[in-house]
């Protein structure tokens, strides 16, 4: 492939070679660096520059910077021509040496070694680490040259594309300056012309460096190849050494144990006292000859772990230098694809905290007794004092001499414990250092294959060439390779299938027994006697047992060829083990959605929806299955997915299958207050997701299209299984609260009973009903908490599924969109804002308006319903927690963009400025709106009355509150008003309010009769209340009536009116009851004859 890219751009060379001007024609009449610097010397010595000077200026200082590209290019351009002779023989030299370098066999390697002092083979073994850490730096430099060569032809058409462009624009400006009045200065000119004469020394430097490219990679390839071999014997040697070292050491270790225990005189060897020192120094050998086997196991884990540590940094080395080399390129996806393949675990050293610390322990103790054994003599003294007996010399001075080589045992080991101390705490930052590489290794590399494209982008030709390509494909599958590993896979662990196949064999006989105890599940639905909450978990139960052989069968032959070994195998046991769950998944949802299945049974879906499904859930399956070993063998073969043009038509087809599936399913389900144009949305939104697979797959992301489905499958199990769950804890709280109501409704008629009985029985005392719970409010409570646990639940496990994927969006930190600055001088600061902080604070907004819209009345129903608060208070808790949660977001959203707090402050001075004058009846509203909710003059729902305007209080916003008046019109008014003006509310602390009625009685009226009426009038009323009791007051003489006025109280303020309606008309019917006139204003009429002696008529009734 190199090769093929390498001749591809022979031809835009020798273009850009005829095209570029010869270097030398320049060379002679460019100005050199001395004569640019003394120039750009002269006029920085300058007070002031006018326009032009400040041109030249950095005309000069540009035509510098080319010039020293020039003078390099030159150079290396020079120092290749000087190279390329001598790189023939120094391949025959490296061929030579791979030739001629003898293999060194093991036995003649220990022999050499096991005659060497243990000194002599701690240095031979410091001097192999040392080589081998300088071999391997030396071979991540020519594994660097070498990438360098392969990536050359790409790197080299983007430069040339570049250079081309640049030349032209320069021939242009020359041109332009010849044929015009020469508007370029000097300085300008000369360096545009420097420039020019640089993209001619690189264009010329990269010729040569591609032309020579096979010559110098191949010398890398043959060096890469002596040095690994090289890395391969030292890597032996340190092994035999190791080996041969610690066979030293443990001999060395015995050699003192059996001095210890010959030095002892026979004639004492029965001596009680002796023998039990003798067995504890025993004892203490054996430990040291652990502490030397435990030491050489800790050396050979810290060589491994520094050997992986080397290798795993000059990985991610080489990796970065790709990264940066080839971003964009096809090839930079095949390169990080094999170093994912290449990515192996590392064995670390397990429980390393506690070995330290029981290291760390035993170091302690063995300081004690090094103590106590510092003076032997003085130690057996008092061993002689505890046994209290008279001993000989000889047994004193051999007690000595045992305490003697137990104190130098003692240190032996304490040496050896120090070693193991220092080793297993150099191994554990080694360790921490390799797992934090290794995860930079796999974020890197996760990272970079999902957003790098794995293929290019389908094109014509691609697609006409399929039909021919996918038979070829599927001709060149080894298939004889494959069934020959199955074969030995199954052979080599059928003992891992036989359990699968025997459970599955015991499920197809049961099969009709588990179908008729599930219709015994469905008979009891319904039936207060025999229904429970265990039926729809055991019509679960079995029906997962009617769907599992096929699954537990597919799911075993997938776990036994795991185990196996092959090239295949992986990728088949794979696709077994996904199938078998999607089967199962599958199986169980068209079961569930049967006709008269668990669906309508069990949860009370509709028929016709659960058929919808049943349909659906069957084509969508066999779509998933398809899509399966797609995804299993992209995953784990992605290297190949350049080429893979049958699992691409499979991918496309089974995925544009299921978005007209999704589409057709959202808009078949019919929903009662769900809108056409919902519905739409919904389908499009469903047939969205495999859509978008569709077009990542075309645009040359088929990995991360890949990627993408597997994680979607999983997430559509998960999906599944909570619907499921939720289903049956609303099945099960209904057939809780269905036999909670039946209890209640027993202990009712069973307390009628008792107190019909006491009653006939003469039982004066009084039955006091035992308060309780709605049932609606148990099960919605208990709803509501099921619920918020299933959400928890699944949320977290959501999250494990998709975590991987969220560390790759890192990626967008290195898009940068802007730059601040701030500072000056040295302490001058560059902050970056990338396309990674946007969509952070997207998702901070996002987040923020839910919270806004959910946290309130979650808030509400666990909390604050709870607690005994005035009326108001969870409104106005609930809208301040709004306010601080925008708060929150926009500050935060501000610091993700880069907007530090120093600059926001004179923003914010400007905007109170502006609030302080253009804004401030609005700054106003917005004050009061916090003043109201703080200080709670008005609360939602409360009666008031401002100026002439009376309602009930609804919203409370921002800038204003809601006021519904009692002619059901909604009212805005501003929050000003609230505190500046008038206010009465009604409800504030007391919903009791008087009504005064007045009645005025003709002259001549019996007042304590009056008054008498008045008072039956109000006692007799039902919302009038006794306490305060009505009052009835004689006011005043009017100037016909006999005012009097009568003073009631009610309850709540919608009993006003209808106390009054119901007051006054009780009150005119007992006052024509006791003929009591009601007096009114009234107007006597007279009229007289024309002679005026006598009235013709009178106003007068006739009574009088």
């Amino acid at each position: 492939m190199i090769m093929s890219l390498r001749r591809a751009w022979i031809m835009p060379l020798l273009l850009a070679s005829l095209l570029l001007p010869a270097l030398p024609l320049f060379a002679n009449t460019l100005p050199s660096s001395q004569q640019l610097e003394e120039q750009l010397s002269e006029l920085s010595g300058r007070d002031s520059l006018s326009q032009s000077q400040s041109r030249d200026r950095a005309a000069l200082e540009s035509a510098i910077k080319f010039r020293r590209e020039l003078a390099r290019n030159q150079e290396a351009l020079k120092a290749l021509n000087q190279r390329l002779p001598g790189v023939t023989g120094e391949l025959a030299t490296v061929e030579q040496a791979l030739r001629d370098d003898p293999v060194h066999d093991d036995d003649e390697l220990r022999a050499n070694y096991a005659t060497q002092d243990i000194r002599t083979l701690v240095a031979t073994l410091t001097d192999l680490i040392n080589s081998l850490e300088q071999q391997q730096n030396e071979l991540a430099n020519i594994s660097s040259t070498l990438i360098n060569y392969q990536t050359l032809p790409e790197r080299v058409q983007a430069t040339l594309s570049r250079d081309l462009s640049r030349a032209e624009d320069i021939r242009r400006q020359l041109s332009n300056n010849e044929l015009s009045d020469g508007s370029l200065s000097n300085a300008e000119r000369d360096a545009l012309r420097i420039e020019l004469a640089a993209i001619n020394s690189r264009a010329d430097f990269s010729r040569r460096e591609l032309w020579s490219t096979d010559q110098l990679q191949s010398l890398a390839e043959r060096k890469k190849v002596l040095l690994e071999r090289d890395i391969a014997d030292i890597e032996q040697r340190l092994g035999i050494v190791q080996e041969s070292l610690n066979n030293q050491r443990r001999a060395r270790t015995e050699k003192l144990i059996e001095a210890a225990i010959s030095e002892i005189p026979e004639s004492l060897a029965n001596t009680p006292l002796l023998l039990e020192q003798l067995k504890k120094n025993r004892q203490i050998g054996e430990q040291l000859l652990k502490a030397t086997e435990g030491t050489n196991w800790l050396i050979r884990e810290n060589i491994n772990i520094e050997i992986s540590l080397d290798r795993s940094r000059q990985t991610l080395r080489n990796l970065n230098e790709q990264i940066q080399l080839l971003q964009g390129s096809l090839l930079l996806s095949q390169i990080i694809y094999s170093q994912q393949e290449a990515l192996q675990k590392t064995v670390l050293v397990d429980d390393l905290s506690q070995r330290i610390a029981d290291l760390r322990f035993e170091q302690f103790r063995l300081r004690e007794i090094r103590d106590e054994l510092r003076n032997p003599e003085k130690a057996a003294q008092r061993m002689f004092q505890q046994q209290r007996e008279t001993v000989s010399d000889d047994i004193h001075q051999a007690l000595t001499r045992i305490l003697q080589i137990r104190a130098d045992l003692t240190e032996q080991l304490e040496r050896e414990t120090s070693r193991q101390l220092n080793l297993a705490i150099s191994i554990d930052l080694n360790q921490q250092q390799l797992q934090a590489i290794h995860r930079n290794l796999r974020a890197t590399i996760q990272e970079q294959s999902f957003w790098m494209p794995s293929n290019r982008a389908i094109h014509r030709d691609w697609l006409l060439t399929m039909p021919l390509e996918i038979p070829r494909q599927v001709a060149n599958l080894p298939w004889k390779g494959i069934s020959s590993e199955l074969t030995a896979g199954l052979r080599a662990n059928v003992w891992i299938l036989i359990p699968f196949i025997t459970i599955a064999g015991l499920l197809a006989i049961r099969r009709q027994r588990i179908k008729y105890g599930l219709k015994l599940l469905e008979k009891g639905i319904g039936l207060r006697e025999r229904d429970s909450q265990l039926h729809t978990p055991m019509a679960l139960l079995y029906s997962l047992l009617l769907d599992a052989p096929i699954p537990l069968l597919l799911g075993g032959t997938g776990l036994a060829l795991l185990g196996a070994d092959g090239v295949y195998l992986q990728v088949c046991a794979l696709i077994l083990l996904r199938a078998s769950a999607l089967w199962l998944v599958i199986a169980v949802c068209h079961r569930l959605l049967a006709p008269g299945g668990i669906s309508e049974t069990h949860f009370g879906w509709p028929a016709t929806r659960a058929t919808l499904l049943r349909h659906r859930i069957f084509a969508i399956g066999g779509l998933l299955l398809l899509i399966l070993p797609v995804t299993s063998s992209g995953s784990q073969w992605p290297e190949l997915l350049s080429e893979d043009r049958l699992g691409f038509a499979i991918f496309v087809s089974a995925n544009f299958m299921l978005a007209i599936i999704f589409y057709s399913l959202a808009s078949a389900w019919r929903v009662d207050d769900q809108n056409v144009g919902v519905q739409r949305t919904l389908g499009i939104s469903l047939a969205a997701i495999p859509t978008a697979l569709i077009l990542l797959a075309l645009s040359g992301y088929y990995y991360s299209a890949i990627k993408l489905s597997g994680l979607l499958i999983e997430s559509f199990y998960l999906i599944v299984l909570w619907i499921v769950l939720q289903a049956s804890a609303i099945r099960g709280l209904a057939v809780a609260a269905q036999k909670l109501a039946f209890k209640r409704l027993l202990e009712e008629y069973r307390t009628k009973s008792e107190a019909r009985d006491r009653e006939a029985g003469a039982d004066g005392a009084e039955v006091i009903e035992e308060p309780k719970l709605d049932v609606d409010k148990v099960n919605a409570q208990s709803l509501r908490l099921t619920r918020l646990a299933l959400l928890a639940v699944f949320g977290s496990v959501f999250y494990l599924i998709w975590s991987d994927l969220l560390g790759t969006f890192s990626y967008m930190d290195s898009f940068v969109l802007w730059e601040n600055i701030s500072g000056t001088g040295e302490s001058q600061q560059v902050s970056q804002t990338s396309l990674g902080d946007l969509m952070t604070v997207l998702l901070i907004i996002l987040f923020a308006f839910i919270l806004a819209r959910n946290l309130p009345g979650l808030l509400e129903v666990v909390l604050l319903s709870r607690m005994t608060l005035a009326p108001g208070s969870s409104y106005a808790i609930t809208t301040l927690l709004n306010y601080v949660i925008f708060s929150i977001a926009l500050v935060t959203s501000l610091g993700a963009l880069g907007f530090a707090w120093e600059k926001l402050q004179w923003l914010v001075a400007a905007l109170g400025v502006g609030l302080g004058f253009g804004l401030q009846e609005i700054f106003a509203n917005f004050v009061s709106g916090l003043i109201i909710l703080f200080e709670k003059p008005v609360r939602i729902g409360d009666t008031i009355t401002i100026g002439e305007l009376s309602g009930t209080v609804s919203k409370i916003r921002i800038r204003a509150t809601t006021i519904i008046d009692f002619d059901r019109k909604e009212i805005i008014v501003p929050n000003k008003a609230f505190v500046t003006e008038r206010l009465v509310n009604w409800t504030l602390t007391d919903p009791v309010t008087r009504i005064t009625i007045k009645v005025g009685f003709a002259y001549g009226s019996d007042l304590d009769l009056a008054k008498r009426l008045l008072l039956q009038a109000a006692q007799e009323n039902e919302r009038v209340m006794k306490d305060p009791e009505p009052m009835v007051f004689f006011l005043n003489f009017g100037g016909s009536t006999l005012d009097h006025e009568m003073r009631v109280h009610v309850r709540e303020l919608t009993d006003r009116l209808r106390a009054t309606d119901e007051l006054n008309r009780r009150i005119d019917a007992l006052c024509k009851a006791h003929d009591l006139e009601i007096a009114f204003n009234q107007l006597d009429v007279h009229l007289h004859s024309s002679h005026g002696d006598s009235p013709c008529a009178s106003g007068a009734p006739k009574g009088d």
